[in-house]
Protein backbone atom coordinates (compact mmCIF):
# COMPACT_ATOMS: atom_id res chain seq x y z
CA UNK A 1 0.00 0.00 0.00
CA UNK A 2 1.47 3.73 -1.14
CA UNK A 3 0.71 7.05 0.56
CA UNK A 4 -1.50 9.48 -1.76
CA UNK A 5 0.59 11.39 -2.05
CA UNK A 6 4.13 11.25 -1.23
CA UNK A 7 3.54 7.73 -2.74
CA UNK A 8 5.95 6.29 -0.25
CA UNK A 9 5.28 2.37 1.01
CA UNK A 10 3.93 1.86 4.41
CA UNK A 11 7.01 0.41 5.47
CA UNK A 12 9.18 3.55 4.42
CA UNK A 13 6.81 5.54 6.29
CA UNK A 14 6.52 3.45 9.59
CA UNK A 15 10.75 2.94 9.81
CA UNK A 16 10.44 7.16 9.28
CA UNK A 17 8.52 7.64 12.10
CA UNK A 18 10.26 4.99 14.24
CA UNK A 19 13.79 6.65 13.25
CA UNK A 20 12.05 9.80 14.12
CA UNK A 21 10.62 8.37 17.27
CA UNK A 22 14.37 6.72 18.35
CA UNK A 23 15.80 10.72 17.49
CA UNK A 24 13.80 12.37 19.83
CA UNK A 25 14.02 9.78 22.87
CA UNK A 26 17.53 8.60 22.63
CA UNK A 27 19.13 11.49 20.64
CA UNK A 28 20.70 12.89 17.29
CA UNK A 29 22.68 10.56 16.99
CA UNK A 30 20.30 7.24 17.16
CA UNK A 31 20.12 6.80 13.08
CA UNK A 32 24.22 6.57 13.03
CA UNK A 33 25.61 2.83 12.97
CA UNK A 34 26.91 0.93 15.59
CA UNK A 35 30.30 0.97 14.37
CA UNK A 36 30.49 5.05 14.38
CA UNK A 37 29.03 5.26 17.95
CA UNK A 38 31.77 2.72 19.06
CA UNK A 39 34.45 4.58 17.15
CA UNK A 40 32.94 8.44 19.24
CA UNK A 41 33.19 6.68 22.53
CA UNK A 42 36.88 5.55 21.99
CA UNK A 43 37.88 8.63 20.71
CA UNK A 44 36.17 9.94 24.00
CA UNK A 45 38.01 7.42 25.96
CA UNK A 46 41.10 8.10 24.13
CA UNK A 47 40.94 11.73 25.05
CA UNK A 48 40.06 11.44 29.01
CA UNK A 49 42.79 8.77 28.99
CA UNK A 50 45.68 11.64 27.38
CA UNK A 51 44.10 13.73 29.65
CA UNK A 52 44.70 11.72 32.59
CA UNK A 53 47.80 10.62 31.79
CA UNK A 54 48.79 14.68 31.30
CA UNK A 55 47.87 15.23 35.03
CA UNK A 56 49.95 12.46 36.15
CA UNK A 57 53.00 13.71 34.22
CA UNK A 58 52.71 17.36 35.22
CA UNK A 59 52.24 16.06 39.09
CA UNK A 60 55.29 13.80 38.28
CA UNK A 61 57.68 16.99 36.87
CA UNK A 62 55.63 19.39 39.60
CA UNK A 63 57.17 16.68 42.30
CA UNK A 64 60.65 16.49 40.37
CA UNK A 65 61.02 20.26 40.28
CA UNK A 66 60.02 20.80 44.11
CA UNK A 67 62.82 17.89 44.81
CA UNK A 68 65.30 20.11 42.54
CA UNK A 69 64.46 23.31 44.00
CA UNK A 70 64.75 21.71 47.52
CA UNK A 71 68.34 19.78 46.51
CA UNK A 72 69.19 23.48 45.56
CA UNK A 73 68.09 25.25 48.66
CA UNK A 74 69.75 23.09 50.85
CA UNK A 75 72.96 23.30 49.78
CA UNK A 76 72.27 27.02 49.76
CA UNK A 77 71.52 26.75 53.37
CA UNK A 78 75.33 25.59 54.14
CA UNK A 79 74.18 24.12 57.27
CA UNK A 80 77.24 23.45 59.90
CA UNK A 81 77.68 20.44 61.70
CA UNK A 82 75.08 19.30 64.31
CA UNK A 83 77.74 20.34 67.22
CA UNK A 84 78.59 23.10 65.39
CA UNK A 85 76.00 25.65 66.49
CA UNK A 86 76.47 28.62 69.13
CA UNK A 87 74.22 31.04 70.93
CA UNK A 88 74.75 34.96 70.68
CA UNK A 89 72.89 37.96 71.65
CA UNK A 90 71.79 40.72 69.52
CA UNK A 91 72.36 43.57 70.88
CA UNK A 92 69.39 45.28 72.42
CA UNK A 93 67.27 42.55 71.96
CA UNK A 94 66.49 40.19 75.39
CA UNK A 95 66.64 37.07 73.72
CA UNK A 96 70.24 34.74 72.58
CA UNK A 97 70.04 33.72 69.19
CA UNK A 98 71.00 30.19 68.36
CA UNK A 99 73.17 30.30 64.81
CA UNK A 100 73.41 26.74 63.40
CA UNK A 101 73.51 27.79 59.48
CA UNK A 102 75.58 30.34 57.40
CA UNK A 103 71.38 31.30 56.13
CA UNK A 104 71.26 32.20 60.26
CA UNK A 105 74.37 33.90 60.58
CA UNK A 106 73.69 36.36 57.58
CA UNK A 107 70.50 37.07 59.07
CA UNK A 108 71.89 37.63 62.99
CA UNK A 109 74.45 39.87 61.24
CA UNK A 110 72.22 41.53 58.96
CA UNK A 111 70.09 42.60 61.76
CA UNK A 112 73.60 43.89 64.16
CA UNK A 113 74.59 46.15 61.35
CA UNK A 114 71.07 47.52 61.18
CA UNK A 115 71.19 48.15 64.96
CA UNK A 116 74.58 49.27 65.23
CA UNK A 117 76.16 50.42 61.83
CA UNK A 118 79.71 49.16 62.00
CA UNK A 119 82.05 49.26 59.25
CA UNK A 120 83.66 46.10 60.34
CA UNK A 121 80.02 44.55 60.52
CA UNK A 122 79.42 45.78 57.29
CA UNK A 123 82.55 44.10 56.26
CA UNK A 124 81.69 40.69 57.96
CA UNK A 125 78.25 41.24 55.96
CA UNK A 126 79.43 40.94 52.63
CA UNK A 127 81.95 38.19 53.72
CA UNK A 128 79.52 36.23 54.63
CA UNK A 129 77.75 36.89 51.20
CA UNK A 130 80.35 36.28 49.37
CA UNK A 131 80.69 32.44 50.84
CA UNK A 132 80.42 29.63 48.15
CA UNK A 133 81.79 26.61 49.59
CA UNK A 134 82.07 25.06 53.06
CA UNK A 135 86.04 26.41 53.99
CA UNK A 136 84.71 29.93 52.91
CA UNK A 137 81.70 29.36 55.41
CA UNK A 138 83.62 27.73 58.01
CA UNK A 139 86.06 30.69 58.02
CA UNK A 140 83.10 33.43 57.99
CA UNK A 141 81.43 31.89 60.86
CA UNK A 142 85.00 31.74 62.83
CA UNK A 143 85.27 35.19 62.35
CA UNK A 144 81.57 35.81 63.47
CA UNK A 145 82.18 33.88 66.77
CA UNK A 146 85.82 35.97 67.25
CA UNK A 147 83.37 38.98 66.82
CA UNK A 148 80.96 38.18 68.71
CA UNK A 149 83.36 37.15 71.35
CA UNK A 150 85.41 40.18 71.65
CA UNK A 151 82.36 41.93 72.26
CA UNK A 152 80.62 39.91 75.05
CA UNK A 153 77.69 38.80 73.20
CA UNK A 154 78.44 35.35 72.66
CA UNK A 155 76.62 32.74 75.03
CA UNK A 156 78.98 30.31 76.57
CA UNK A 157 77.01 27.48 77.85
CA UNK A 158 78.85 23.96 78.68
CA UNK A 159 76.75 21.27 76.59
Amino acid sequence: MRHPCTGHSLETIIAGIIRDDLIATIGPLAHKSKRTLERKLERKLERKLERKLERKLERKLERKLERKLERKLERKHMSLPQTDYFDANLPGASQTVRIASLCDAKVFVCRWVIRERDPALKALLRDMEKAKNFTMTESVIQQLTRTLASRGLLVTTSR
